[in-house]
């Protein structure tokens, strides 16, 4: 009676030392950052962008001025009244959109014919490319009023490209050809390719023409003379777009199935500081696999569908022989490239939309969101604007190049894994006078935010700027919502980083296994019981061993607990958690 009696208050004594509330010094704090540009993109741009330095700011405007129609764009192209000229299939057609936005059909083809390539003629009009079962060049210089230029013997018109002499080239596809001619002149064909599609042109300004193919990957430079040499062949079967800079440089987009070649890399006249190739900086995910669709020997069944195949790279080849791939994807559909006023090129991807703006060595100074899911044709003006065309829904949007009024940015969910406790949201941003940055914050339980989830909380920041409470509830998931508003002169807020922290809530161990062995050593019978912890917070896993004594009716004595009581042969345990176990 007496031990008992002994026990019970000893018990007590343990009990009434341990706090009756849980406590949360067994959870770490974590914090949760967005501070460059992999993070902010991941992350629902709408009208905003990351800039070169990793900072997210206001978008260029961005104006829908022609769709979503019916078709599919094949390319894009500047009018001189400030407007610009939309190839299109299904059905083939050409089509004019002025600055303001008036559509008006140009041509409509009565057959089963494509408009898959289209050039400005220099005086108001346009010459354009019709692919089906005979592939013609055409001028149209006004509504309805049409021409035939050339008949080119394949099936696909594939680039057409101007010189400022008025030199008209065409590439063709199925077979494919290059083929040229001067006013007044015929067509002569100085480059034939066979099954090898010519899949676009450009003019590198020295009199030199470079052309990229379709099925060998490779970029071809012709001559004044009309001799074709070649200076690459691509890791990718398919060159999609040339985008000539005024520096001298090139760069070259590539799609499709790696070749067993690589590209050269020879880079004769620079320093060994140059040589090094700069990796991809972004990325985007994708919820399918990459493809290696089979291509066909020749192109005489049908043109590539749009969108096209996932995976490509921006080849970068520099005026003195040098080849650089600046930019490469693996989940992404390359579409198109084209030099900005900055002489940055600007590359279009699908199939989420996205027009990322890079330095010359590959670096992403810009990416955007385009509504069609794949951006398919880009061109841009002397004014620094860039005149964009969708391909999921046919349409024509100009961007910049001044600032969108305002903007919002949406974070990914942070999912911490358990009910979290949120603290403080701390942020690094420059706001110019005039210009406003609202931080706010939701929080939900559910796998993508729905209805479920809390109202957004405005983060109040007192006379402390740059910082205040989260204020949502607690939960697992949190989402966060920058609003960006622009000062009267257009200047943007510039958000350097935010980092939000939190702690999981703290709650017991769970024992999820335990397994006995008696070990049979010592001076007696002595056994080892082996306990797995699993925290909740986190889900960290860890394991315990505890020696035990048994007497000689078999009762356990702990050999090890200090906190360990033997009464009449009964082991009475008190945890650190106060709880009492036998």
């Amino acid at each position: 009676m007496f031990v008992s009696r002994v026990v019970t208050m000893v018990v007590g004594i343990v009990l009434a030392t341990v706090p009756t509330s849980p406590t949360i010094r067994a959870a770490t704090a974590r914090s949760w950052q967005l501070s460059n540009t992999d993070t902010f993109a991941t992350g629902t741009l709408t009208g905003t962008e990351v800039d070169e330095e990793g900072r997210l700011r206001i978008a260029p405007r961005f104006r829908t001025l022609w769709g979503p129609a019916e078709g599919i764009v094949w390319a894009v192209a500047m009018a001189d009244n400030g407007g610009a000229f939309v190839a299109l299939s299904g059905p083939g057609r050409l089509v004019h959109v002025s600055a303001s936005g008036a559509a008006t059909t140009w041509y409509e083809d009565g057959e089963d014919g494509l408009v898959t390539a289209v050039v400005p003629d220099g005086s108001g009009g346009v010459y354009f490319g019709v692919s089906g079962s005979t592939g013609r060049v055409m001028q149209a210089t006004a509504p309805e009023t049409i021409r035939l230029i050339a008949e080119t013997g394949s099936q696909f018109v594939w680039s057409l490209l101007r010189e400022e002499s008025g030199k008209l080239w065409a590439a063709t596809g199925g077979p494919g050809k290059i083929m040229t001619r001067l006013p007044g002149e015929r067509w002569e064909t100085v480059f034939s390719s066979g099954d090898d599609p010519v899949r676009c042109l450009a003019a590198l300004g020295d009199g030199n023409i470079v052309a990229g193919t379709g099925l060998e990957g490779r970029i071809l430079r012709i001559g004044p003379d009309g001799r074709a040499f070649v200076l690459l062949e691509a890791a990718q079967d398919e060159i999609v777009a040339l985008a000539p800079a005024p520096s001298g440089r090139l760069y070259a987009l590539a799609t499709g199935s790696p070749a067993r070649r690589g590209p050269s890399r020879t880079n004769a006249g620079t320093d060994s500081a140059k040589r090094a190739t700069t990796t991809v900086r972004v990325t985007a995910s994708s919820d399918s696999d990459p493809s290696d669709e089979a291509r066909p020997s020749g192109e005489s069944q049908r043109p590539p569908a749009r969108p096209g195949r996932v995976g490509g790279a921006l080849y970068r080849l520099d005026p003195d022989g040098g080849v650089w791939t600046i930019w490469e994807t693996k989940t992404e559909i390359p579409f198109a490239v084209a030099v900005d006023a900055s002489g940055f090129p600007v590359v279009a991807t699908g199939n989420r939309g996205r027009i990322i703006r890079m330095n010359p060595d590959g670096q992403a100074t810009r990416i955007l969101r385009f509504p069609s899911d794949s951006p398919s044709a880009l061109a841009s003006d002397s004014d620094g604007r860039l005149w964009v065309g969708g391909t999921t829904d046919a349409r024509l949007a100009a961007i910049g190049p001044e600032l969108e009024d305002e903007a919002i940015y949406r974070s990914a969910p942070l999912d911490t894994g358990t009910l979290a406790v949120w603290g403080r949201i701390r942020w690094d941003a420059d706001v110019p006078k005039g210009a406003r940055l609202v931080v706010r914050l939701r929080s939900g339980n559910t796998k993508k935010p729905d209805e479920t989830w809390s109202d957004w909380v405005e983060v109040e920041t007192g006379a402390v700027g740059g910082e205040g409470n989260v204020g949502a509830p607690n939960a697992r998931k949190l989402q966060l919502e920058l609003e960006l508003v622009a000062s009267n002169k257009g200047a943007s807020p510039r958000v350097r980083s935010l980092e939000v922290f939190y702690q999981p809530h703290n709650r017991p161990p769970q024992n999820r296994a335990a397994r006995h062995r008696s070990a049979g050593r010592g001076l007696g019978p002595r056994a080892e019981t082996e306990h797995e912890w699993t925290r909740a917070a986190g889900g960290r896993r860890s394991r315990r061993t505890q020696d035990h004594e048994l007497d000689d009716v078999g009762t356990r004595r702990d050999a090890s607990d200090p906190q360990s009581l033997r009464a009449r042969g009964t082991d009475v345990l008190v945890d650190r958690q106060g709880s009492r176990r036998r």
